[in-house]
């Protein structure tokens, strides 16, 4: 599917819609973050990250899922702190990141109207706002698998090399995280 008119016309037209999307990801997804405690899973997921690098890995190791979220919040937590922003955090920004390629990938596809809606979609739905306020790996696979299937369309449709790597790039992701 092709929009009418330019790229730049498109990106001059609804910037300030854009904006105010972004916004609300951040609003939508930051907001009351800590209000809850850890639960079960979201602890075993802290336990994981406080683990050096090494000992980190050896214990994913035996864990039913793969190790690049664990990899990615054990960097959140060394740079950032362990607050419960930090440890959730990872999942919030995974939820602006959808709304970040709806932008970036959907955008130059379909025009700004249908991945305004898109990403609008994304952030009423109740599991992308409940699943960002948790330490678990939800989000981050969500957004891979996004990417995955934006670029997969977009090399079908195009046929063009950036395409196929970033869908074989964010494949490889999707399955490193769950």
């Amino acid at each position: 599917m092709k929009f009418p008119g330019s790229r730049d016309e498109d990106r001059a037209r609804y910037w300030p819609l854009w904006v105010i999307m972004l916004v609300l990801s951040i609003a939508m997804t930051f907001t009351g973050i800590e209000s809850d405690a850890l639960w079960y899973d979201e602890s075993y997921s802290v336990a994981t990250a406080n683990h050096p690098m090494g000992e980190m890995l050896s214990l994913v190791a035996t864990d039913s899922h793969p190790p690049l979220y664990y990899i990615l919040l054990r960097i959140a937590v060394v740079v950032f702190g362990n607050s419960l922003t930090v440890i959730r955090g990872l999942s919030a920004v995974s939820v602006v990141g959808v709304v970040a390629l709806a932008y970036f990938l959907l955008r130059r596809r379909w025009g700004s109207p249908a991945s305004l809606a898109f990403a609008f979609l994304t952030l009423v739905t109740p599991m992308s706002i409940g699943a960002a306020h948790e330490a678990r790996m939800y989000t981050l696979a969500s957004f891979f698998v996004t990417g995955m299937i934006i670029a997969g369309y977009g090399a079908l449709s195009e046929n063009r090399k950036r395409d196929w790597v970033a869908l074989v790039v964010f494949a490889c992701a999707a399955a490193w995280t769950h």
